[in-house]
């Protein structure tokens, strides 16, 4: 009697996926002729066609963005941490240069525009404007009077466009 021995035949494995990014992403679909397969974010459902021998890296920068990869609080390219002191320092200095009252920072169409930029904003009145202002001016004065201590004998001195003399 003969027996036919069975054997299994293990399919042959590729190269074995290191890549932190197969935690979260999965191939789907068969690959196209090109080499190219569609990949599909667990988290977002977003779908990729690349190529997989070229690398992963388009898929890591999806993981850093992707709102919903766990982990993932911050968003790369969403609000981004904003320095209030060197914003209010700009702002104050918009205010000089363009002659703008102080009472700018109080409108409500600037401060919307303030939160559609950054929704973390913090706002401040027109009296803390007036005092960035302030500082801003003896900040200047400061500077020009350091430029001008080197000079034992310069004498600044204004004639208002006038023009002595006969003309």
């Amino acid at each position: 009697m003969l027996t036919e021995a069975t054997s299994t035949v293990e399919p042959v494995k590729g190269k074995r996926k290191t890549s932190k990014v197969w935690k979260h992403f999965k191939p789907i679909g068969q690959k196209y002729p090109d080499g190219r397969s569609d990949i599909r974010c667990n988290h977002c459902n977003y779908t990729y066609c690349i190529d997989l021998k070229k690398g992963t890296t388009t898929l890591l920068r999806h993981m850093r963005a992707c709102l919903m990869t766990p982990g993932n609080t911050t968003p790369t390219c969403g609000n981004r941490k904003l320095d209030m002191l060197v914003f209010r320092e700009m702002i104050a200095v918009a205010i000089i240069e363009h002659n703008l009252p102080y009472s700018f920072v109080e409108y409500r169409r600037i401060r919307e525009a303030f939160v559609y930029a950054n929704s973390n904003i913090e706002f401040w009145s027109r009296n803390t404007a007036a005092a960035d202002c302030l500082k801003i001016f003896e900040k200047e004065k400061r500077k020009l009077r350091e430029w001008y201590t080197p000079l034992s004998s310069f004498n600044l001195q204004w004639n208002g466009g006038f023009v002595f003399g006969r003309i």
